[in-house]
């Protein structure tokens, strides 16, 4: 039986109510103003961000081994040896030698950039012995105040080796932080992607309703003419059939809009967060040459920058690997003063006026005599990680240049692309304009009419469809670019980084618990560079 007019309007409009989302519409959330609930509240960025105040630790702890330490010591000694036949003559026949002593030092230990080792610091002993009747004396108190160094000349030695392990830190904490902004850019590519995934959800529910709407229309009018014997059977049915199929399609679309809405929170963290979005911008179309863009990329690309910091660091490596394995030919010296009287201040002013110089100076050579395999393996292994490194650099700059050549392609195209579909979207929207003025003249049937309707409805998704890809292309010449901060005003530089993670520490923003996971993480490579 065919539905008369009252049944197809209520059908329609019952339809639209029951499939109408029960949540209501939120306020629209611009681009800008959603990426910055992302960057604030993002979880992963947050865990990223604590690594690179990771790394940044590492470079603390590595130049702290320059820093200089203050070393006191406070030692007794309870000696009492019998003497051999040599030690009974030189001390007069005793039988045995006794002593007690008590060492006092203070010192200042210093490793310099050269690999030199130095002391400067002050010794004192206080001696009570079986000797000190020989020279009418109860107890000496015996001082000496000097400088000590050990020098290597050849393995260990000059600033590029013993500065090595800082630079590399210095290295790897840069690398982090281009880690930082690689990882920002993918959260922040992903979540706009989401919200262009989600205005496309938003446009295609709404498309629907507004063609449920109209095909309900439609609809009655083709009942009342059929009940008045100006339209056929068929043609009756062709709209219901029309108007099930918008209501199928409507409740599939809000599906989407859903699970596209969840996703866009996703990003947040924030679960009960609204989120509605507002239409692209009409991408104007930008003279991209292949060679400045190509440029660009290797100047700000973090991941071509993270392998470029990569060969630095097994150039260090290399070269602290070739240093080591020479031989070890180490310069001693040192230069000081002795004094000895009963009284500690006597002792502490013969030192003062310098009477009893006391200097030493020798080398000392080591040479291993298997040939140094150690150190040649250490070498060999060095090279190769270099040149593996150098190598991936290079594969990484060809499949960048491709990806940039693709992506300005599909920006171009893109715009063309949009062009074109926005025509024949107009051209749609007239054809069915025409066809509802010829209905209402009596020169056209229903069924073109629906025909046109669904043509709309068709190039809208189309247009709509190109639009998205337009913006995703246009992305993707970003992300290769590695200018997707940059264009969206928040690329920091590194002590800006360092002030943001102390800031998110300093508002609890990052639970204790993971606080304390990084903590004992740090703490292990710090101990590993004293």
């Amino acid at each position: 039986m065919i539905p008369t007019c009252r049944s197809l309007f209520l059908q329609s409009a019952l339809a639209w109510l029951c499939l109408a989302p029960a949540w209501a519409e939120p306020t629209p959330t611009d681009l800008g103003a959603y990426l910055d609930r992302v960057l604030r509240y993002n979880e992963q960025l947050q865990v990223q961000a604590m690594d690179y105040e990771i790394s940044r630790q590492v470079v603390v702890g590595a130049r702290a081994a320059f820093e200089p330490e203050l070393v006191v010591r406070g030692q007794y000694d309870d000696t009492l040896r019998p003497n051999n036949a040599e030690e009974l003559r030189n001390l007069g026949g005793l039988p045995f030698f006794k002593q007690r002593q008590m060492l006092y030092s203070a010192a200042v230990e210093t490793l310099t950039a050269t690999g030199a080792r130095t002391r400067v610091g002050l010794d004192v002993r206080h001696i009570n012995n079986n000797l000190q009747p020989f020279r009418a004396l109860d107890r000496e108190w015996s001082s000496f105040l000097g400088l000590s160094f050990v020098q290597p000349l050849l393995k260990g030695a000059g600033r590029n080796v013993n500065l090595a392990a800082l630079r590399v830190a210095a290295l790897e904490s840069d690398q982090a932080f281009q880690e930082y902004r690689r990882q920002t850019m993918v959260i922040l590519i992903g979540a706009e992607i989401a919200y262009w995934n989600l205005f496309y959800a938003q446009e295609q529910q709404r498309f629907y309703e507004e063609s449920l709407r109209t095909v309900g229309v439609l609809a009655n009018d083709i009942a009342e003419q059929y009940a008045a014997g100006r339209a056929t059977k068929l043609d009756a049915l062709n709209a219901e059939v029309a108007l099930k199929d918008r209501e199928a399609r409507l409740s599939v679309a809000q599906q989407a809009l859903q699970e596209s809405l969840n996703t866009a929170k996703g990003f947040t963290g924030e679960e009960s967060a609204p989120v509605r979005a507002t239409a692209p911008p009409v991408a104007a179309t930008l003279a991209m040459d292949v060679e400045s863009c190509f440029e660009a990329a290797l100047r700000s690309n973090p991941e071509y920058l993270v392998r470029e910091r990569q060969i630095a660091i097994e150039g260090l490596r290399m070269a602290v690997a070739e240093n080591q394995r020479r031989p070890s030919l180490d310069l001693s010296g040192s230069l000081g003063f002795a004094g000895l009287s009963e009284t500690f201040g006597d002792a502490m002013s013969d030192v003062g006026n310098a009477r009893h110089p006391t200097w030493s100076l020798g080398v000392e050579l080591r040479i291993p005599l298997g040939g140094g395999t150690k150190g040649k393996s250490d070498l060999e292994t060095a090279r190769l990680r270099r040149s593996q490194a150098i190598r991936q650099l290079g594969a990484l700059r060809s499949q960048m240049r491709a990806a940039v050549e693709n992506a300005i392609f599909k920006v171009r195209s893109g715009h063309a692309n949009v062009a074109s579909f926005s025509e024949s979207r107009k051209l749609t929207e007239t054809l069915l304009d025409t066809e509802l003025e010829k209905v209402g003249a009596g020169t056209s049937s229903p069924g073109k009419v629906l025909e046109a309707e669904q043509a709309v409805f068709e190039a809208r998704n189309v247009e709509l469809e190109n639009r998205l890809a337009l913006q995703r292309a246009l992305l993707e010449l970003d992300v290769v670019m590695g200018v997707v901060l940059e264009k969206r005003g928040i690329d920091a530089s590194q002590s800006q980084m360092a002030q943001k993670t102390a800031a998110m520490v300093e508002v609890n923003k990052i639970p204790p618990a993971q606080l304390e996971t990084y903590r004992q993480a740090v703490e292990p490579i710090i101990a590993e560079n004293p």
